[in-house]
């Protein structure tokens, strides 16, 4: 007779060496099978036992044996189809498995959850047609036992997923970046990105946040909360106190369920949202770039009369009308000549004397507070004025704006409307005294956007006094 273990023993075998059975799990979910075959089992089981010390092998191969297994119960049944068997593990056994591995968890789709649904129906109307809630019933007592058993395997469920559903942030992350590196093939592989976060928002989450609606109405018959509402009123008002309370508290762990799945699905909504906006845009210039390209191809031919390309394509693409009329953005002009040089050194010897004489001027401890009152806002302009007064400057064709992005990062509750009133009294300076440089204020005006708002200035101009000739 071949020598066999004990179930307690063969289990403990079983999760010391998991890679085996995680290996049949993977196998059996990605060929959508409730059983795997035997000659698969066996192929990984002898590759796993080349990486196993030799003095684990004969054990290894006892425990895994399949009258082992069918023995101790664990296989449930072995059945022969075509020649092949095939082996059902018991679903408490893969259960355990599926427990200790998060990606090994199994989706929440729309029909698992309403067969659980119909469950608790079922259990429901079987308390509807009970006349007598009583202890000693055994009916009582194996629909009672029966639903609070419906509803622990419900509320495992959906725990089991919030964590398989939370790593979806990472997932998506992931994804992500993946795309960004994707050099050749960037729009397929974005397309294929989306399909499967879409399958999945469709197939995983929303099912499972309409199953946790508790406002829901469905077609086939009550929701989740209202069977649950239903069943503790029953309880309460058979007399049955502690059964009500049970009932009560697992659906309070079902509301606070609902909260991290609702967080989710709103990270998802919007990555599903941008993503979409992003393919829409993607595909609309290459759309205006294949109709501009063939435009174009049709200049190149040798008839003379169609040397440019004809106005029907610009009214087709509208964007391109009044385009000449866009500002175009201006560049840098970053150089290595001389001057430029000696601008960039100036300017950064400016900006260190601007930090060593705000140093001096540093106002006495306490807390910084920005205070509204028309006193406190003549208080920050004489500080600014102040500050400007002792400041070195250079000739520029924007005075307020070049102040502006000196003197910021040294106020913290620096408004632009101060530095405006600062720069009033500091031109009363220039007509005063010969200070080098003469303040010319224009009649242009421009537009700055500083912190949620936006201002519109008189442009002022700081000129060297010898190169005045008004």
């Amino acid at each position: 007779m071949s020598k066999k273990f004990n179930t307690h023993t063969t289990v403990k075998v079983l999760f010391e060496h998991s890679a085996v059975m995680f290996d049949c799990i993977e196998q059996m979910d990605l060929q959508g099978e409730m059983f795997i075959r035997e000659s698969q089992f066996i192929n990984r089981l002898r590759r796993y036992l080349k990486i196993t010390p030799k003095e684990q092998q004969q054990r290894l191969r006892v425990a895994f044996k399949i009258e082992n297994l069918f023995q101790c119960q664990i296989i449930a049944d072995v059945s022969a189809i075509d020649g092949d068997r095939h082996l059902i593990f018991q679903d408490e056994v893969i259960s355990l498995f599926r427990l200790c591995k998060a990606s090994l968890h199994q989706e929440l789709t729309d029909s698992r959850l309403r067969s659980h649904l119909e469950s608790l129906r079922s259990v429901k109307q079987r308390l509807d047609e009970l006349i007598v809630f009583d202890e000693k019933d055994p009916n009582y007592t194996e629909i009672k036992d029966d639903l609070l058993k419906q509803l622990s395997d419900i509320y495992g469920l959906l725990r089991k997923n919030i964590s398989s559903m939370e790593r979806m942030n990472q997932e998506l992350e992931d994804m992500t970046a993946q795309a960004s590196r994707q050099t050749e093939g960037f729009s397929d592989y974005r397309q294929a990105m989306f399909d499967r976060v879409s399958h999945i928002y469709e197939r995983r989450i929303k099912p499972t946040l309409s199953f946790l609606n508790e406002t829901i109405r469905l077609n086939d018959g009550a929701n989740l909360f209202s069977i649950i509402t239903d069943c503790k009123e029953m309880m309460d008002g058979r007399g049955q106190p502690n059964t009500a309370q049970q009932i009560f508290l697992f659906s309070i762990s079902l509301t606070n369920i609902a909260k991290p799945i609702n967080r989710l699905s709103d990270e998802v909504e919007r990555f599903l949202k941008k993503t979409r906006q992003g393919i829409l845009e993607s595909n609309a210039m290459e759309a205006a770039y294949q109709a501009l390209l063939t435009s174009h191809q049709q200049t190149q031919t040798e008839n003379m009369t169609r040397k440019y390309m004809e106005k029907s394509w610009a009214k087709q693409t509208r964007f391109v009308i009044g385009l000449k009329q866009q500002n175009r953005p201006k560049t840098y002009r970053l150089g290595r000549s001389a001057s430029y040089i000696d601008n960039f050194h100036n300017e950064v010897a400016l900006r260190l004397d601007d930090l060593s004489l705000f140093k001096l001027m540093l106002p006495e401890q306490g807390q910084a507070t920005k205070q509204g009152s028309s006193k406190q806002r003549m208080l920050r302009a004489e500080s600014i004025y102040t500050f400007l007064s002792n400041m070195t400057f250079r000739e520029t064709n924007d005075f307020t704006v070049m102040m502006h992005y000196r003197i910021e990062p040294y106020f913290d509750d620096y408004l632009f409307t101060d530095l405006l009133t600062a720069i009033f009294h500091l031109s009363y300076q220039y007509k005063k005294e010969k200070s080098g440089f003469n303040l010319v204020t224009s009649n242009k005006r421009k537009q700055i956007q500083y912190g949620d708002e936006a201002y519109i200035y008189r442009i002022q101009r700081l000129e060297l006094a010898e190169n005045n000739n008004e």
